[in-house]
């Protein structure tokens, strides 16, 4: 049976659980920033580990404005996501390695778009594949590039790579790329 965690975190971006900043903000009880983010962090392992989820759905991911079914923006809630997925490949628990994050898009319609983060799990605990991701859509190209049928666009043009302004690698979070 897959098991689905479906979590909302309010404007998730790195910061939410990766903040080294010492400063206080409003609303975290009299803890820094980088205190909040620890314990949000801790909390986020242990309901993981309790549920041993095989998707990880997040929404309200931070982004720049894009239409819907836009590819996320380079921004602090990809970088999240990103480094989310670097933690779950890097925690045994959680079948280390064993995680990808399908390429986040904006949904909704009518100026009421947010970006949602998929991470799933593919492989199963012996180490075989198990979960793809292919579509259903094809990117019309780069970041911002639009969703598109398969059967009305032209396949998508290579992302850019890591390194190149800090840019993340996107075709990189698809087995098979």
């Amino acid at each position: 049976m897959t098991r689905v965690l479906y979590w909302n975190v309010q404007t998730f971006g790195n910061d939410k659980l990766f903040d080294a900043s010492r400063k206080r903000k409003k609303g975290n009880g009299g803890l820094s920033r980088a205190q909040a983010a620890t314990q949000r962090r801790q909390l986020f392992g242990r309901v993981l580990t309790a549920t041993q989820p095989d998707i990880i759905v997040m929404i309200e991911v931070a982004s720049g404005f894009n239409g819907a079914g836009d590819l996320a923006t380079q921004t602090a809630g990809m970088t999240g996501l990103v480094n989310v997925k670097t933690a779950l490949n890097n925690t045994a628990a959680l079948n280390a390695g064993g995680w990808n994050l399908v390429p986040p898009i904006h949904v909704g319609t009518g100026g009421r778009t947010e970006t949602v983060g998929i991470l799933y799990r593919r492989q199963n605990a012996a180490g075989t594949l198990i979960r793809y991701f292919t579509g259903p859509n094809i990117w019309t190209g780069g970041f911002g590039g639009n969703s598109v049928d398969p059967a009305g666009g032209a396949a998508a043009a290579a992302y850019p790579v890591p390194g190149g302004g800090g840019a993340i690698d996107i075709n990189a979070m698809l087995v098979p790329g």
